[in-house]
């Protein structure tokens, strides 16, 4: 079973908001190319703060066949150890006429420049809390899979990288670093003075003007169910 390795809280909710303010454009692109519409009812599964929209409930437990126009999740699959599961419950939710879409960020594509130990160690050490807490930090680029698993056999999909030397976006590794010391320390993959000490060559690396740092590739996946198909898909023969 997964565990989520990010710290809650008010700094939880605060690098959040941070993460809503960075991907918003992105998103909200997103939400033009899957169809998205004023008066659809629409669930967001790991809304986390409520920035794209807030209802509460256990994504492991939760079900909603027929029940919503637009079901959307972004950057929550990474932590899920059966992330087809999820999947195809959020795709039986969809009615005829509605839309699935689904973001997250694949980590094997962060990098920074110059090179940083501190973003050396964030990038290796978060990758490895995922893992550890059950989930998968290379989920994102098998998104297409997941879908065509499903039996949505042409899903649309486009991937969105940036870097940055300032703002938002360049925070978040500092940020997550720092939401999930307390996993990687529990673990055992860190102590808590090489993580202090990652933290602080991170925190002036972010700060220096001169420097660049990436986001994670993020991918973007997503398909309509097609206005006359009342049938509930049956369940692929293998969840991973």
């Amino acid at each position: 079973m997964e565990r989520y390795a990010l710290s809650g809280g008010r700094e939880g909710y605060e690098r959040l908001r941070v993460l809503a303010a960075a991907r918003r454009a992105s998103t909200l692109e997103l939400f033009g190319l899957a169809g998205l519409r004023p008066g659809m009812r629409c669930a967001d599964l790991g809304c986390g703060s409520g920035d794209v929209t807030f209802e509460i409930g256990d994504v492991n437990q939760w079900h909603g066949a027929g029940q919503y126009d637009f079901v959307y999740s972004r950057f929550l699959f990474q932590h899920l150890a059966r992330p087809v599961d999820l999947l195809h419950r959020m795709w039986e939710a969809v009615r005829p006429g509605g839309a699935l879409a689904v973001e997250d960020a694949d980590l094997e594509g962060l990098f920074c420049d110059p090179d940083n130990d501190g973003f050396s160690f964030y990038r290796r050490i978060y990758a490895e809390v995922l893992v550890r807490n059950g989930g998968d930090p290379g989920c994102a680029r098998r998104l297409a899979r997941y879908f065509r698993e499903i039996g949505i056999s042409d899903p649309a999909m486009r991937m969105l990288q940036g870097i940055s030397a300032d703002g938002d976006a360049k925070v978040m590794p500092l940020l997550t670093l720092e939401a999930i010391t307390d996993s990687i320390v529990s673990a055992g993959l860190a102590d808590a003075d090489q993580v202090a000490s990652a933290i602080e060559d991170l925190a002036a690396f972010t700060a220096d003007p001169r420097t660049t740092i990436a986001d994670p590739r993020i991918f973007q996946v997503w398909a309509r169910r097609s206005a006359g198909d009342a049938a509930v898909p049956q369940r692929p023969p293998y969840l991973c």
